[in-house]
Parts: C-alpha cells; sequence; structure tokens
C-alpha cells in the first residue's frame, strides 16, 4: 500500500495512493496507472506522482494533445525515479498508445508503428526501450539503424554505490541511450559496473560514447563509490 504523506493527506486520516488518484482525478486510464489520467475529452499525463508520494507535493498534469481518451492506453507498468526524486534525476515514465499514436513520456514517437509497438525490458530498463516490426527505440528516440531482430538490452546487476551504462546492441552496432557507439564490437562489448557509464570491447573501453585512450580493455575496472 503506498500511503500518501504531507500536505496532501487530510488531517487524521491515511490516505493510500488510490484514494488520492480518485479523489484528485476525473478517471484511470486503467487500473496501474498513476502516471496518465482522463476527463473523457482529454488525455492527461500526470508529470510528478512519485513526489506527490515521497515528499506530499501538489499534483501537476498537463494535457497531452491529439491523444484520444477513448482509445488511450497504457502498455507498461508502475516504475519509480532513477533513484529518488530528491536527487534531481527524472522521473522515468511510461509507454502508452491510442489508435492513432505510441508515446513516451507524454510524447508522441515519430514513426512507431500502434499495431507493432512493445516495450522491452531488462534490469531496471524496463520503460526505457521499445521496438516494432523495423524500428528499435529508446524512450521517445529511434535508434539509428537498429535491427529489431537481434536487438538486446545491455544490463549487469548493480552494485551499492554504481552500475551499468545504459547500454544496448544489436548485430551490428553499440548503442549508448540513443546514440551509436563508433568503432565498438558488438559481438565483444559488454558493460562495465562503475560509478558512470563505462563498457568494453576486445580491444577499447569507453565511457558513454567515447574512446577512453590508452585504456587497457581486459584490465580496465571503474571506480565503484561504495558510499
Amino acid at each position: 500500500m503506498y500511503v500518501i504523506a504531507g500536505p496532501t493527506t487530510p488531517t487524521g486520516v491515511e490516505w493510500t495512493l488510490e484514494k488520492h488518484i480518485l479523489a484528485n482525478l476525473e478517471k484511470k486510464i486503467d487500473g496501474d496507472s498513476i502516471y496518465y489520467s482522463t476527463n473523457g475529452q482529454t488525455v492527461f499525463l500526470n508529470k510528478n506522482m512519485l513526489d506527490v508520494l515521497y515528499n506530499g507535493k501538489t499534483l501537476e498534469r498537463t494535457p497531452i494533445q491529439g491523444a484520444d481518451p477513448q482509445t488511450f492506453v497504457q502498455l507498461t507498468g508502475l516504475l519509480g525515479y532513477y533513484s529518488s526524486p530528491d536527487d534531481g534525476r527524472k522521473p522515468q515514465y511510461i509507454y502508452a498508445r491510442d489508435s492513432k499514436r505510441v508515446y513516451y513520456n507524454g510524447i508522441p514517437i515519430v514513426g512507431a508503428s500502434v499495431n507493432e509497438f512493445q516495450p522491452l525490458e531488462n534490469g531496471w530498463l524496463v520503460h526505457s526501450y521499445g521496438v516494432d516490426r523495423t524500428r528499435v527505440y529508446y524512450e521517445d528516440k529511434r535508434l539509428p539503424d537498429a535491427d529489431p531482430a537481434t536487438f538486446v538490452i545491455l544490463w549487469e546487476t548493480p552494485k551499492e554505490g554504481c552500475g551499468a551504462g545504459i547500454y544496448s546492441k544489436d548485430a551490428s552496432h553499440v548503442y549508448f541511450k540513443d546514440r551509436v557507439v563508433v568503432g565498438a564490437d558488438p559481438k565483444t562489448f559488454r558493460v562495465l559496473i562503475g560509478e558512470g557509464a563505462y563498457g568494453a570491447d576486445d580491444k577499447n573501453v569507453y565511457k558513454e560514447n567515447d574512446l577512453v585512450p590508452g585504456a587497457d580493455s581486459k584490465t580496465f575496472t571503474p571506480v565503484c563509490n561504495y558510499g
């Protein structure tokens, strides 16, 4: 059970997140959604529901222009912040679609097939990637030349104080977020656990998209901050 605390909580009453949503929004999109809502005419992105949950902030929502409330559905379940709402990082929102478009964080994904689009997941990157028959997407952006048939998200279980970068690959390319890691070998590329985003193939080490000059890919170990 999620409990709202702070100025949105009625005095002397334990108020669940579910009750908060039902009291403040005309209608949820579906039973799992705290990110999208509708008044029957407009679909809204609920921008700060986890801030409401953790910090008792006032609910903010913005209309999704052109979204059809009659056919709008959420495609993936609840996921929280990259870490917490207090550290300044953005929340991880959710894929959705209606009869006309696919959306990420309320943003229409240009070119995505409504009938074919499927979210992908691996580790905590549960809502960051999606595919249709001919394209791969990171959030709302198309990955250049990515092959859906061979595409995989690269993931390693994080350690305390450090984790894996947002890397992926197909048969021909390695990607950091939505950009190609130029020169990286997808056959041998692996993510490295560290403070920051590092990866290596059999010859080179990379930080995000950039080559780390002089680094030995066989012995390089990123620093981990264990708190």
